[in-house]
C-alpha cells in the first residue's frame, strides 16, 4: 500500500493493553504479542479479524518481548515469566497448531529475561537478554537452548544472525569510567571483537540488522556531556570497512527498531518528545551520489508513543497509537 492505516483492535483495547512486537508471514497470517492487565496477550490475524491464541504460562505472569518467524509453523517468542523465587527467561514455540513452552537454561540468578531474537533457520536461533546485571546470550540448535559464553564486561543490546557461523552482537562496555561501543562477531568457534576506536567514547550501540554477509547496519547513541541533547548515528559495514552516518542535526530523542522489507529498504522509528515517525533508507537511493544522511527519508505518518517502566525488568515498553498524516 501507499500509506499507513491504524487497526484499532477495539475488542482488545483497554487502558492496560500493550503490544510489544508484531511479525507478519502473509497478509492473512500476522502475529502480535504483548500484555493486557498484566496477563500475556497473543493475537493472530487471519485476514479478517484478530483472534486471541492461548499460550502456556509456567508462572504467575508471562511477558513476551519479541517474536521471530522462520515459517508459518515455526515461530519463536521470548520474554520472561514470574515465578515464586523471581523471574526466569521464557521461550515459546509455535508448531502450526499450538504454542509450547521450551525449556531455557537458567543463569543461576533469579532475574533472567530475554528481549531480542534472531532466527535464521529451524536449527539456528539466537536470543539475547539479561541475568541480573550481566547480558545473557542463548542459541537454539534445533534440539535445545544453550548459553553462549562471551566477555562479561560487555553489555549486549542486540544480536543478528547471517548464518550459523556468522552472528553479530552489539552493545557497550566500560573502560576507565568511559562508556565504549563494541561489536563482536561469532565465527562458529569464538566471539571476535572489532576495533571501534574511531568512534570514540561515550557511545553505545543498540540495534543491529544484517542484510547479508557483508552488509551490516547498526544504530547507536552518543551521550553528550556538554550539550543539551544526545545525538544518534548509524554504522554500515560493506566488505571490511565501516561507514558512519551522524544524525547530530536531528532533534530526535531516540532511533530504534531497525528492520528491512523484502526489497532491502531499511526502516526505523525516530522518537520525539511525545511522538515518532518511521524513516526509510531506500534501496534505489543508495546508488545516488548523495550524502548518506540525505538518503534517510522521513515518512508522513505520525506514531504516538507512551513509555512506562516495566515492572519486571529494566527496560521500557512501547504503546503505539497512530495519528492522521500531517
Amino acid at each position: 500500500g501507499s500509506s499507513w492505516k491504524l487497526d484499532a483492535l477495539k475488542e482488545f483495547s483497554q487502558d492496560n493493553t500493550l503490544l510489544n512486537d508484531v511479525v507478519a508471514l502473509r497478509h492473512d497470517d500476522v502475529w502480535a504479542a504483548g500484555s493486557q492487565n498484566k496477563d500475556s496477550l497473543m493475537l493472530n490475524w487471519d485476514g479478517r479479524q484478530w483472534i486471541r491464541i492461548a499460550i502456556p504460562s509456567p508462572g504467575t505472569r508471562t511477558d513476551i518481548n519479541q517474536m521471530a518467524a522462520i515459517s508459518a509453523d515455526d515461530i519463536w517468542a521470548v520474554g520472561s515469566v514470574q515465578q515464586a523465587n523471581g523471574y526466569a527467561a521464557l521461550a515459546l514455540h509455535w508448531n502450526g497448531k499450538r504454542w509450547k513452552n521450551v525449556a531455557v537454561p537458567g543463569s543461576g540468578s533469579n532475574t533472567d529475561f530475554l528481549y531480542k531474537l534472531s532466527a535464521r533457520a529451524s536449527d539456528d536461533v539466537w536470543a539475547m537478554g539479561e541475568a541480573e546485571s550481566d547480558s545473557l546470550l542463548l542459541h537454539w540448535d534445533g534440539t535445545a537452548w544453550t548459553i553462549v559464553e562471551y566477555a562479561n564486561a560487555h553489555d549486549v543490546n542486540d544480536v543478528a544472525a547471517v548464518s550459523a557461523n556468522d552472528v553479530w552482537a552489539v552493545g557497550y562496555t566500560w573502560d576507565a569510567q568511559q562508556v565504549l561501543p563494541y561489536i563482536q562477531r561469532w565465527n562458529g568457534i569464538e566471539w571476535v571483537p572489532f576495533d571501534l576506536s574511531f568512534l570514540g567514547p561515550n557511545k553505545t550501540l543498540h540495534d543491529v540488522f544484517a542484510l547479508g554477509e557483508n552488509d551490516i547496519w547498526v544504530l547507536g547513541r552518543e551521550y553528550e556531556t556538554d550539550k543539551k541533547q544526545d545525538t544518534f548515528f548509524a554504522l554500515h559495514r560493506t566488505g571490511q570497512e565501516w561507514q558512519v552516518t551522524s544524525f547530530e542535526n536531528k532533534k530526535w530523542d531516540g532511533i530504534f527498531g531497525l528492520t528491512a522489507d523484502s526489497e532491502k529498504n531499511l526502516w526505523a522509528l525516530v522518537r520525539y518528545a511525545d511522538s515518532a515517525r518511521p524513516i526509510r533508507y531506500g534501496l534505489n537511493e543508495r546508488t545516488r551520489l548523495i550524502a548518506p544522511i540525505d538518503r534517510w527519508r522521513q515518512t508522513d505518518q505520525t506514531v504516538r508513543l507512551s513509555w512506562r517502566k516495566s515492572e519486571c525488568a529494566s527496560q521500557y515498553e512501547i504503546q503505539v497509537q497512530a495519528d492522521a498524516p500531517d
